[in-house]
């Protein structure tokens, strides 16, 4: 277990250094000039050369790129990730705020979508062929189908504009009115983990079927115990050690469905920050929210590794 861990350390430090690498190359092929955007460039209004290398000197946009690179890593060793280019605030807290709001409805919809996922599929997978398996699937492939943009309008239509029982959109922090907040909250979280509950109950459904045909459901059955002992104690239970690594995946999905969810209940979370300040030009913000995100999903991988491999001996050991 210990080379397995120290292997995956190793691997997930690798995997960091490559993402912040290839982020800081994307961010400087974008098109358009963060020093034009500060100084109000637009069709109207063009700023003097001397004005934008005086901007550009400032941010350090002058420097080479290799040195820019250098000082870009220097900095993420520190835990530095710069000043906003726009509002010269650090990036830090900028970005913790809104990563904050994200994972306080991701967590939720990995919940909630996790737990009736895997209830739907055993269920499903319990009545093969049967009207339930065929209504589950179903209900799994239009949720899995149906963009979140349109799910999220939909459910605003009924539940807020003609029910009238939950807001449209906004955000309110918990420290204002708490039951204001989880009103705002309920859309996002159902939305955001509709399409991944449809994904686990058909995983789920997959690999409990497979499970059935083993040999030691057969012996199970043939010491006389009861279909729900034979199920819950021992089918459920070997299905889980794959579906480990199928739910640690969708935390990475979620985050990246975020931003639509965001944009559609105007949520001010890390993606809603990310397309303004991609509008903006303000690298610093731009590469950490990605960064965040980024590692985020390169750590939540590396704990499902560990999980998977905690859960199954022949990885530990092989």
């Amino acid at each position: 277990m210990t080379r397995y861990l120290a292997a995956r350390l190793v691997l997930t430090v690798l995997q960091m250094w490559l993402v912040a690498s290839v982020l800081f190359v994307f961010i400087h092929l974008l098109p358009g000039d963060p020093a034009d955007v500060i100084l109000g460039g637009s069709d109207l209004y063009s700023p003097s050369s001397d004005q934008l290398v005086t901007v550009r000197r400032q941010l350090g946009l002058d420097r080479p790129l290799a040195v820019q690179y250098a000082g870009y890593l220097g900095r993420l060793l520190r835990g530095d990730l710069g000043r906003s280019f726009i509002s010269r605030e650090p990036v830090v807290a900028i970005v913790g705020l809104h990563f904050g709001r994200t994972l306080q409805i991701v967590v939720p919809a990995i919940v909630w979508s996790s737990a009736a996922g895997l209830v739907m599929g055993v269920a499903a997978a319990r009545r093969r062929r049967g009207w339930r398996d065929w209504t589950l699937t179903g209900m799994s492939v239009i949720g899995y189908s149906v963009p979140a943009f349109v799910t999220g309008n939909l459910l605003a239509l009924a539940f807020a504009v003609k029910a009238k029982w939950l807001p449209s959109s906004g955000f309110i922090e918990f420290s204002s009115s708490p039951a204001a907040a989880l009103a705002y909250m309920v859309l996002p979280v159902l939305v955001l983990g509709v399409e991944r509950a449809a994904v686990i109950m058909r995983m789920t459904r997959t690999v409990v079927v497979e499970q059935w045909g083993m040999d030691y459901v057969r012996t199970a059955r043939s010491k006389g115990l009861q279909e729900r002992v034979v199920t819950y104690r021992h089918v459920v239970r070997n299905a889980l050690i794959p579906l480990v690594a199928i739910i640690g995946l969708q935390v990475g999905f979620m985050l990246a469905g975020a931003i639509v969810v965001e944009a559609v209940f105007n949520w001010p979370g890390v993606g809603t920050l990310l397309l303004q300040s991609i509008q903006d030009r303000d690298y610093p913000v731009i590469q950490a929210a990605v960064l965040m995100v980024s590692i985020t999903f390169v750590v939540v991988n590396f704990l499902t590794d560990l999980g998977y491999a905690y859960v199954n001996p022949q990885l530990r050991f092989g």
